[in-house]
């Protein structure tokens, strides 16, 4: 029984023509083959499929795509008028913030204003005495 029933070869998982070879790791199925093999064709499923199979393929992955992009089509033209409307509803209270800080703003002048009116009256009286 030269080699066990795996063969004499070492590299598909046999002794060796002596019998006392080490085993390699590889596969213990003699018709096994070892290592990634190449697909044929370059699909792993078989041969290159037909133009129109290619087509189909195509026209699948492309109807999917569409599906998809309506999807998130659809969900933009749903948010964005929505955004739109909370950004409208931001500026007018910005706008109302500003018109806030603006009346603030007219009212200290012109108490600033009075006053100094005031200062100028009391030094015109201080000077006359």
């Amino acid at each position: 029984m030269e080699g066990g029933w795996l063969g004499s070869d070492p590299r598909r998982g046999g002794r060796g023509a002596d019998g006392n070879g080490p085993r390699s790791a590889g596969p213990q199925n003699k018709n096994a083959q070892s290592g990634p093999q190449e697909p044929e064709g370059g699909y792993e499923t078989g041969p290159a499929p037909s133009e129109r199979d290619e087509a189909l393929l195509t026209r699948a992955f492309m109807e999917q795509l569409f599906g998809f992009l309506s999807e998130d089509f659809a969900m933009l033209k749903r948010d964005i008028p929505a955004d739109i409307k909370d950004l409208k509803k931001e500026v007018i209270d910005l706008g109302q913030r500003v018109d806030s800080v603006e009346q603030t703003q007219d009212a200290r002048e012109e108490e600033l204003d009075c006053h100094s009116r005031e200062l100028l009256t009391l030094q015109d009286k201080n000077q006359d005495l």
